[in-house]
């Protein structure tokens, strides 16, 4: 099954709660353009757009983005994995990539769009498989919830792996 088809059928019920990664991505911006690479079904837009900041969001999932275009937010069908992002050079004064590159086969490669396309900051959060919780969980035998066939995770973060991605792309990073 394609990411495309499993996001599209994953997403078709669900709506999606306000996370710590959004409350700490809102914190980093104060304005706009802002671009939400694999907006979902448009939360941080939503939340963006209450705070008068102009978005636009690019998600591979058409079921997602058709609760987002409901709402009246500015979306666009995108293979982020397969296609560059469809923007110029330094055309955003922030771009997010939220809980998105875990579920990607080339995470680095999008990171290095996401950068392009930005003249300000760029937000990133992943799972980290080797927190605490997941740990224990393995210890107990069981699977670690972050890694359930229901959540889509194709490749797997910590810390380090993140950090070296990051430095790779030469973007400075900033821990929330």
């Amino acid at each position: 099954m394609s990411v495309k088809s499993f996001e599209d059928q994953r997403w078709v019920s669900q709506d999606q709660p306000v996370e710590f990664w959004h409350k700490q991505a809102l914190s980093a911006i104060t304005s706009g353009p802002v671009l939400d690479v694999g907006c979902g079904v448009g939360l941080l837009l939503e939340l963006l757009k209450s705070k008068n900041i102009k978005a636009i969001g690019v998600d591979v999932s058409s079921s997602r983005l058709k609760k987002s275009v409901e709402k009246g937010l500015d979306v666009r069908e995108h293979d982020i994995e397969h296609e560059p992002l469809p923007f110029e050079n330094n055309l955003f004064a922030h771009v997010t990539c939220l809980e998105v590159m875990e579920h990607l086969h080339h995470p680095e490669q999008v990171l290095k769009e996401c950068v392009r396309v930005s003249n300000g900051g760029v937000s990133v959060s992943v799972p980290n498989f080797n927190s605490i919780s997941a740990r224990i969980q393995v210890l107990l035998g069981k699977r670690p919830e972050n890694n359930s066939p229901q959540k889509g995770h194709i490749f797997w973060f910590n810390k380090s792996i993140l950090e070296k991605m990051i430095k790779s792309s030469n973007v400075e990073i900033v821990l929330f």
